[in-house]
């Protein structure tokens, strides 16, 4: 809103999982064994998860998300004639995150007498 009367939109992209190379050795660095501190954190299990080849499998298509974002800022393709007022989410598991979240949210309507009576 501050920045709406100069003519600029502001657009929240929320991706899910998504299908990219971003955990794979290209072969452009090198991997770098984790540091006695680092093995007792939850860092192992993060790198494990976002290096499986599951997690690349279960995600969405990079190009397919860059494609909703250009629709999106362009008013095109799929989004010809939609509004998006913020947030973007991309990708079934960010839809249903979010989803969820909004029927949590939903929910204090049944307690809009005690939050405004402060």
């Amino acid at each position: 809103m501050e920045v709406s009367t100069f003519g600029i939109r502001v657009l929240l992209v929320e991706p899910g999982t998504t299908a990219t190379e971003f955990a794979s050795p290209t072969g452009a660095g090198r991997r770098v064994p984790l540091s006695a501190p680092y093995q007792s954190t939850s860092l192992p299990q993060i790198e494990a998860v976002i290096s499986a080849p599951e997690t690349f499998a279960a995600g969405a298509s990079a190009s397919a998300v860059a494609e909703r974002v250009v629709q999106t800022v362009d008013g095109a393709g799929m989004m010809a004639g939609r509004e998006v007022a913020l947030r973007l989410p991309l990708g079934k598991d960010t839809g249903a995150s979010v989803l969820k979240k909004a029927a949590a949210l939903a929910a204090l309507e049944g307690l809009k007498d005690v939050w405004g009576s402060v």
